[in-house]
């Protein structure tokens, strides 16, 4: 392949720089110094440690270590790129894309230095990290019951809680369970999996479960694929729809035996739910089809027509007498007249339908239309205007084109006008040249009392053009016009006629030197370019270096009639000599063979031609010395070249790996020798998928049946062709795969931990992480900020820990998952993840702790009062014996005083005070009793006594604040078990 210098590689997403034996830099692309091109006077002299840093001046890291300035860093990181043996270095932009650099010894010694984009590779990992967390929140969290399964075996890899309980069993992740075994029918399962290939989400596929109770559940499903744990996967949701199957099924018995093709259908998707027998033999439903998910839509010729007829059903609620054009799933095609209404079934909105077919009706009226409209489009389809009148000169039909042609009277050309009155207002509207000013004279001459016939009259219009008529009888006395309009032909005529002059004017006026000689060597013609490129020499050879070669033009000429690009040295005006490029003709002129030549100074080209070819020796033998496979395909996609790293990393197929084959059949070939894992009835699904990275120009990972893996790139080249390159990153994956077996053990460690955990950016306090148990204490927030009942503790708490790196027992207020408020106790350590400052913590609930401190200030605080009554007991117990005595003296004395006082006053005040110490006698009693240390007991004791005394007791109190209490016993109560000094204290 030819290159011209001044039109060089097109950038690509690699960049290279390579050294020869001295460690000097003796090609570069702009890419490996961060799209800045290098000129000669910065490329020499320059060694590898200055082209290292060159390039470290466009990066934020290097192997994950940020740039550091000074030599030493520079030296470091020259000597780390171009350890081989270490594998490929990773950095990181200042605008934030990724870089992966190499180094590779050059066959003639020296060094390459690599460099290839892999921006989008390293995003898709972030982006993989963070949903798969996001996955494994939404599956823990799901209300339905939710499998995760092995898609070729079936085995269980994740089970819902909901789906344990529907199943009557509690999964065991250690344990090998497949759905499979509770599938009534074990082809459903292979069902699912089979539709999963052919769309990207299955809804609402019905199948029958059995539970360890031996019960079956209906259940509706939803479906997709997937990838869990590196395996392929089947994400399978149910609803329990047993109640309703059982509904349906008398329904769909009655349906079922309809005599008509009836069926129902759903109204939002079109599923179908319930046929008749005659609408299945209708429609050509096989016994096969009806296990399978039948959609209305599908059965018609036009999808418009069907979602026009749905948004008439769906606004009517009724759609009566509409006529369709459907299909069998053999592919025949029928006529078809029905009526469908919208109704409400079961809790869902459903379409009753039913048709007839109505084919060969269509037929009958089909042949009719068709004829008619055959002959409209004969008429139509002419190339000239058509019209044909009847008997009395009326217009029976015309064309398009003939109302185009007749375009000022086109008002008037409809079916029922007379030719005479076309032609008079065709006069009138100054139509006809030869018509302007003698509008009567003209239409007699063309009427003459009867239609003159005529072929291809040449008739001149006002406006410039021409139009050629003829006029034909017909067999009912009617006649046929044509009209063509032949302005074109005209003009061209009139073009000729100046073709000479001009051909004369535009050979003198032309550039490039052109000449005409016969073959004795004398010049009949040359334009003025010939005479500056050649000056006057008499005869042509004199123009040749050496004159065989106009010997051998003539011969070739005589050979062939003709030659392209005759490459030969000859003499400018200045007698110097310069490369030209001789393109000649052998024509007749007047009666004799001449040469018609034209020469081309090609001099510059020829001196570009070698430079591109030193050029291309350089690209070819960096390219070879890639450790990348790379590949340059044309526009028609056939191979130009390729490495021969490229040939080995597709040695399975090297053999068709020649010039010239077609990338597409090169895939083929290597699918159907098992290069890639594809399976043989999906290769054509694959190698779409390619079509569509040779499209959009993206970049994958694909992975080798032995096991390898490889970073494929697409570049697009300015010729419309495209670069491959590919990158083993077998190691790589590798370690990427251990990495994420470690980070999912780690997860599923925390995830587990009953401890509240979590992760927070510092700055912002955006989660990062939280464990279940975080999320069932303080809910599902996107910032640790939402948790605080007071933001400005959080400020503090966050400025205490970037001072200390870490916080211990930090209380505050944070609000629930339920609303509420709670304190709760921090702890947390500072660290840097991916550059940032994040806080991981462990957040403690003190609800517990505060209420039984609370609890315990009771506690002490009812055990304060009961000292404190000790005490007090203490106290009366002392009084009451202190007032016994003299209670005792005054009770003798009054019993003494009432027995031997003869005055009745003195009796009855001697008896008040009687009773006024016996009162107080038993208020003592009372108080010895309360402050009296004895065991509980329970006995019988008169209910109506109990209620006297606590009376007695309190009688006072209740004088004093001018209360009236009136009590009323009920005589022969029977004793009550109860404690009695209890029950006076009450």
């Amino acid at each position: 392949m030819t290159m011209r210098p001044d039109n060089p590689v097109p950038s690509t997403h690699t960049g290279y720089a390579l050294f020869d034996a001295n460690n000097v830099l003796v090609d570069s692309n702009p890419e490996i110094f961060g799209s800045r091109r290098l000129d000669r006077r910065e490329m020499h002299p320059m060694d590898t440690i200055a082209a290292v840093a060159e390039t470290l001046s466009y990066l934020k890291s290097f192997d994950g270590r940020p740039i550091e300035p000074g030599n030493a860093f520079a030296d470091s990181a020259a000597a780390r790129w171009m350890q081989i043996d270490k594998g490929p270095v990773e950095a990181e932009t200042l605008d934030g894309q990724w870089k992966l650099f190499t180094a590779h010894p050059r066959p003639n010694g020296g060094m390459a230095l690599v460099s290839v984009d892999i921006t989008d590779m390293k995003r898709a990992q972030i982006a993989h990290q963070e949903n798969a967390e996001v996955y494994r929140c939404i599956t823990d969290s799901h209300p339905l019951p939710v499998w995760v399964v092995d898609a070729g075996s079936g085995q269980i890899l994740y089970e819902s809680l909901d789906a344990s309980n529907l199943l009557g069993r509690k999964w065991q992740p250690n344990e090998r369970q497949f759905l499979t075994d509770h599938f009534v029918n074990a082809g459903q399962f292979d069902d699912i999996s089979s539709l999963a290939n052919n769309s990207d989400i299955v809804r609402d596929h019905e199948i029958q479960l059995k539970n360890t109770s031996g019960s079956t559940v209906w259940c509706s499903t939803n479906c997709r694929r997937g990838v869990y744990g590196g395996r392929p996967s089947l994400i399978i949701g149910v609803l329990d729809i047993t109640e309703r199957k059982q509904r349906e099924d008398l329904f769909g018995f009655l349906i079922k035996h309809h005599p008509l093709p009836v069926w129902m259908n759903d109204a939002s998707s079109g599923e179908l739910i319930y046929q008749s027998d005659a609408a299945e033999r209708l429609l050509g439903w096989s016994k096969k089809a009806r296990r399978q998910t039948v959609r209305l839509g599908d059965y018609f010729v036009d999808p418009g027509k069907h979602r026009e007829i749905n948004r008439e059903l769906m606004q009517k609620g009724v759609v009566e007498n509409c006529e369709v054009l459907l299909k069998r799933p053999d592919g025949q095609e029928f006529w078809a007249t029905g009526n469908l209404r919208v109704v409400d079934f079961q809790g869902r909105r459903v379409v009753l339908a039913g048709i007839a077919d109505v084919t060969k009706q269509k037929k009958r009226d089909g042949e009719v239309a068709a004829a008619r409209e055959m002959l409209a489009n004969a008429v139509e389809s002419l190339s000239e205007g058509f019209a044909l009148f009847d008997e009395d000169h009326r217009l029976v039909m015309c064309n398009s084109l003939y109302r185009e042609l007749n375009h000022p009277v086109r008002d008037l050309v409809e079916p029922g006008v007379e030719w005479a009155e076309l032609l008079r207002e065709s006069a009138k509207r100054g139509v006809y040249r030869n018509a302007v000013g003698r509008e009567n004279e003209w239409l007699d001459e063309r009427i003459q009392g009867l239609i003159e016939f005529h072929s291809h009259f040449e008739v001149p219009l006002a406006d410039g053009e021409w139009h050629s008529v003829s006029i034909h009888p017909t067999d009912l006395g009617g006649f046929v016009v044509t009209r063509a309009d032949i302005s074109e032909r005209k003009k061209a005529e009139a073009v000729d006629r100046d073709a000479t002059t001009l051909l004369q004017k535009v050979l003198d006026a032309c550039p490039s030197p052109i000449r005409m000689t016969t073959f004795e060597g004398e010049t009949l013609y040359r334009n003025p370019a010939t005479r500056e490129l050649y000056a006057d020499r008499p005869q042509i050879t004199d123009h040749y270096v050496d004159p065989n070669y106009s010997a051998i033009l003539e011969r070739t000429l005589i050979e062939k009639g003709r030659i392209d690009d005759f490459r030969v040295q000859q003499y400018d005006t200045e007698a110097k000599v310069f490369w030209a490029s001789i393109s000649a003709r052998l024509i007749d002129f007047q009666g004799r063979q001449v040469i018609v030549s034209n020469a081309t100074n090609i001099t510059d080209m020829i001196a570009a031609q070698e430079e591109t070819r030193k050029a291309n020796e350089r690209l070819i033998d960096a390219i070879e010395s890639l450790a990348e496979g790379f590949a340059l395909y044309d526009k028609n996609d056939c191979l130009v070249l390729a490495n021969s790293r490229y040939r080995q990393m597709h040695a399975v197929s090297a053999d068709v790996l020649v010039p010239g084959v077609n990338w597409f059949e090169f895939l083929r070939v290597t699918a159907e020798r098992n290069q890639f894992p594809v399976p043989r009835d999906k290769i054509d699904d694959w190698l779409a998928e390619r079509a569509k990275d040779r499209r959009e120009f993206r970049q994958q990972e694909f992975r080798h049946t032995d096991g390898g893996w490889f970073f494929v790139s697409n570049c697009p080249t300015r010729e419309g062709g495209f670069v491959v390159t590919r990158l083993d990153i077998t190691e790589r994956k590798r370690a990427e795969e251990a990495a994420r077996e470690a980070n999912e053990m780690v997860r599923k460690v925390l995830d587990a931990c009953p401890v509240n955990i979590q992760m927070t950016r510092a700055h912002d306090g955006k989660l990062l992480y939280r464990s279940p148990a975080t999320v069932e204490l303080l809910g599902n927030v996107t910032s640790a900020v939402d948790y605080y009942v007071d933001p400005p503790e959080r400020m503090r708490y966050v400025e205490r820990l970037l001072a200390t790196g870490l916080v211990d027992d930090f209380e505050t207020q944070l609000k629930r998952k339920d609303g509420g408020t709670c304190w709760c106790s921090i702890s947390s350590r500072l660290i840097d993840y991916h550059g940032e400052k994040v806080i991981v913590s462990h957040t403690y609930d003190l609800t517990d702790r505060i209420e039984m401190e609370q609890e315990l200030e009771r506690q002490r605080e009812t055990l304060h009062q009961n000292e404190k009554l000790s005490a007090l007991g203490g106290l009366l117990a002392g009084v009451a014996h202190e007032l016994n005595n003299p209670l005792s003296v005054v009770l003798g004395l009054s019993s003494l005083l009432k027995e031997t006082a003869t005055d009745a006053k003195v009796v009855e005040r001697a008896d008040k005070m009687s009773r006024a110490a016996e009162r107080c006698a038993r208020i003592v009693k009372t108080f010895l009793a309360m402050a009296r240390k004895q065991p509980t007991r329970i006995s019988n004791v008169a209910i109506n006594d109990i209620i006297s005394e606590a009376v007695e007791v309190v009688s006072y109190s209740i004088r004093s604040s001018d209360i009236g209490l009136s009590v009323h016993l009920e005589p022969g109560l029977p004793p009550s078990g109860r404690i009695p000094i209890s029950l006076a204290r009450c």
